[in-house]
């Protein structure tokens, strides 16, 4: 897989640095434009209370971050599988929300195919030895093989998914 994530990476960085180098002002965010970003945010990390309304529960990574970042890693994970009509809906009201951010469209566009790729090497995580020890100090050893088999098609699928960005993000959808 290396033989097509570095090229990718690489003419995805090419690109970035050129239009940096034209657009200085999508290389930082203004802190008054950042938001409270739990990194894992999404339906696998919530509870529907009795009264309908949703609770958020995993803020280990909770902090002051660039809301391009909540809203990639909203769309981007792998364990979301929401429809595009719901991803536009998400991406409807994020704009509404950070509409008083200037460049939050541009860097949106800029970082969302490397925000796919990160989410790429996430997935291959299963190969680490580390993440071997775990999982045999847990007894669930006798699955790594077809586990690893399946992360590394997933990864795939996401490498896919950056070099096709522009069919599948939010505003494509009509």
């Amino acid at each position: 897989m290396n033989e097509e994530f570095e090229p990718h990476f690489r003419a995805l960085s090419a690109a970035a640095f050129e239009k940096l180098s034209v657009q200085p002002e999508l290389r930082t965010v203004d802190p008054q434009y950042r938001c409270l970003s739990p990194s894992d945010l999404g339906f696998h990390n919530a509870l529907r209370r009795p009264d309908g309304l949703l609770v958020f529960v995993d803020f280990e990574y909770f902090g002051w971050d660039d809301p391009v970042k909540l809203v990639c890693d909203f769309i981007l994970h792998p364990g979301m599988n929401i429809s595009a009509v719901d991803r536009q809906q998400f991406w409807n009201g994020t704009q509404e929300i950070f509409a008083n951010d200037p460049t939050f469209v541009e860097r949106f566009e800029l970082c969302l195919p490397f925000y796919a790729l990160r989410w790429c090497m996430i997935l291959l995580n299963e190969f680490l030895p580390e993440r071997w020890q775990r999982r045999k100090a847990a007894g669930t050893l006798d699955e790594l093989d077809e586990r690893k088999a399946q992360q590394f098609l997933k990864a795939r699928a996401w490498l896919i998914k950056s070099k096709a960005v522009q069919e599948w993000k939010p505003g494509s959808v009509t």
